[in-house]
């Protein structure tokens, strides 16, 4: 069994995030139940407060940055090709994502750490960051909604083809806020 314990220390010392903590308490399981092994490895369950703590600390900072360049421009930044509003709501989802998965199977854990005032601090923050992403989530659409019927409205009352009187040619008048729109519009279908 103590071969085991350095063993199962070792492995936990390899494991540098959440994901890989939890697989290897899951594979350990039956093992980390023995006396000796469980010595070893429960005091390292600390570790888990501190990488959770960490990724915390990093999406609120990431979330800062964001906020400050939406409450400067009216946008946040997002992937290539993607348009702002459809963008942002995406770049929120991989926010909740990046925390939330970590953050449920800790809430899983059972272990006398999770109802630890430290484990209740990392879910209280939690809980406070995904409130602040939903709160932006519902800020950027709702605007968003609140603008597009008269961005549409407008665009639709211009005429679609011109005629250049010099040289009679048709050239498209398709307004550009309404190609936007248009692609706002896609791009919210594929994320759902």
């Amino acid at each position: 069994d103590r071969r085991m314990a350095a063993i199962s220390s070792l492995a936990f010392n390899e494991c540098h995030n959440c994901d890989a903590i939890f697989k290897m308490i899951n594979v350990w399981d039956t093992m980390l139940k023995r006396p000796i092994i469980k010595a070893e490895i429960t005091p390292k369950f600390n570790v888990i407060i501190d990488i959770l703590n960490n990724e915390l600390d990093t999406v609120r900072a990431i979330y800062n940055e964001q906020m400050e360049l939406y409450e400067e421009n009216g946008f946040i930044t997002v992937d290539t090709n993607w348009p702002p509003v459809a963008g942002g709501l995406v770049w929120i989802l991989k926010m909740i994502n990046r925390i939330s998965h970590p953050v449920e199977s800790f809430k899983q854990f059972e272990n006398p750490i999770v109802t630890s005032p430290e484990g209740e601090y990392v879910i209280v923050k939690y809980d406070e960051m995904t409130e602040l992403l939903g709160e932006l989530e519902e800020e950027i659409f709702s605007t968003w909604c609140e603008e597009i019927p008269q961005i549409c409205n407008d665009s639709l009352t211009k005429t679609l083809l011109l005629v250049d009187p010099d040289t009679r040619i048709l050239t498209l008048n398709f307004d550009k806020e309404l190609d936007a729109g248009l692609k706002e519009v896609r791009y919210l279908k594929l994320i759902g």
